[in-house]
């Protein structure tokens, strides 16, 4: 993540570095006081005078960040699945936006790090197979990934299968018939997930003698 500071209002908020283009200067508003930010991306030692293009992203997709805050992000077009499962992750204290549009959500990834995703596997009229917002996710690195629970919305797949689960690169499969018990499955998964974490992080600080 990149850490961004307004200059005019001092309001700080993050960005995902790797998801901005490289070697170039991105202008955004600060989502606090709408001023000018210029971002500078030059990240390696290139030369700038090949590189002077600006890039402008979409300022009404950048949130703004408080301490503890979890951001959701729920891809679908059916609406009583995409209502219910805001209902859901709102009262598990989760900030959501939800999305019908392959443009928007693509365009909150690429500027944002949300901490659970969940996607229909028709997303926006796509195949499974093309699924845009899971082409994504697939090449995040593993300590970005890690950070990310994706939940695949599918009928293909009954609801909580692992082993499908794990060869489509999520966390948890749900299945629409499911709708009733989505607080549970969700709830149950978050506690999986961190209690693993747990002891992978445990495991790695005995391994660094930290």
């Amino acid at each position: 993540m990149l850490d961004v500071s307004c200059l005019a209002c001092n309001a700080k908020f993050k960005i995902q570095k790797d998801k901005l283009p490289a070697n170039q200067k991105v202008q955004i508003k600060c989502p606090k006081c709408k001023k000018p930010i210029t971002i500078d991306t030059h990240f390696e030692n290139v030369d700038k005078e090949k590189t002077k293009t600006t890039f402008s992203v979409d300022q009404n997709l950048i949130e703004f960040l408080g301490e503890g805050i979890d951001l959701a992000l729920v891809c679908a077009g059916d609406s009583k699945f995409r209502d219910c499962m805001t209902d859901v992750l709102e009262g598990l204290n989760y900030r959501v936006r939800t999305t019908d549009s392959i443009e928007e959500a693509i365009g909150r990834l690429q500027v944002n790090r949300y901490n659970l995703i969940a996607v229909e596997d028709d997303f926006a009229g796509k195949s499974f197979l093309e699924n845009p917002v899971l082409d994504f996710i697939k090449p995040l690195k593993m300590n970005q990934r890690r950070e990310t629970i994706v939940i695949l919305i599918t009928e293909l797949f009954k609801g909580s299968d692992t082993f499908m689960a794990y060869t489509h690169n999520v966390n948890l499969i749900i299945n629409p018939s499911d709708i009733d018990s989505l607080e549970k499955i969700i709830s149950t998964c978050l506690g999986s997930n961190e209690r693993f974490y747990k002891i992978f992080s445990d495991c790695l600080k005995e391994i660094h003698g930290n």
